[in-house]
């Protein structure tokens, strides 16, 4: 078994994708102009961070897989996490 055949690491792919465009979206939206749409992308890219924290946790526990690729991929996906975190604590302070 491989991780590149496994279908959490394609919902992983999926969601840093979908991630990265709702972060593009919050650096275009003004919050004076669209309330709800700024509120409901935050809340959107919360919750992406924390699914991608938690797909990261799977990869790095899971015993079936290359133990090095499979570092590799949960590092980088819990730094995606936490990046898309710290974006939506940015994004819900800059909104004065």
């Amino acid at each position: 078994m491989t991780i590149w055949n496994d279908h959490h690491f394609f919902l992983l792919i999926g969601i840093t994708v979908v991630g990265f465009i709702l972060w593009g979206l919050l650096k275009r939206v003004s919050y004076f102009n669209h309330q709800i749409l700024y509120y409901f992308l935050i809340i959107v890219l919360a919750l992406i961070g924390l699914l991608s924290n938690g797909l990261g946790v799977y990869f790095l526990i899971q015993p079936f897989y290359d133990l090095v690729i499979s570092i590799i991929i949960s590092i980088l996906a819990i730094i995606i996490g936490i990046f898309y975190l710290f974006s939506v604590f940015i994004f819900s302070q800059r909104k004065k």
